[in-house]
C-alpha cells in the first residue's frame, strides 16, 4: 500500500481520480485512467481497492495497463492526481 498525504490507495476514491484525470500529462495513461473509472462505476467500485480483483474483465485492449495497475506501478501517480485541488474547491 502506498501513503501520499492524507490518502492511501486502499481508499483511493475514483470519482476524485477520474475529475482530476486531466491532471495526467500522458494522453494514453489519461485515457486508460478514465477509461478503468468508466469501468469501476459500471459495475459499482467506488475505491481503486475495490476494483482492483475485477481489472482484468477490462478487456484485451488494456491488459499491460491493467497489469502495472495490479503491480501498483502507477500508485503514487494515482494519489497525486487524486489529492489535487480543483479551483471550483477554493471558493
Amino acid at each position: 500500500m502506498f501513503r501520499y498525504g492524507t490518502m492511501t490507495t486502499d481508499d483511493l476514491r475514483l470519482d476524485r481520480l477520474d475529475e482530476r484525470a486531466f491532471f495526467i500529462k500522458d494522453k494514453t495513461l489519461r485515457q486508460n485512467v478514465k477509461d478503468m473509472c468508466e469501468f469501476a462505476f459500471s459495475i459499482g467500485c467506488a475505491t481503486l481497492h475495490a476494483l482492483r480483483p475485477h481489472l482484468s474483465s477490462m478487456g484485451a485492449d488494456y491488459t499491460l495497463f491493467v497489469a502495472e495497475v495490479n503491480n501498483r506501478q502507477h500508485d503514487e501517480l494515482f494519489l497525486k492526481t487524486a489529492e489535487k485541488t480543483l479551483w471550483s474547491e477554493n471558493e
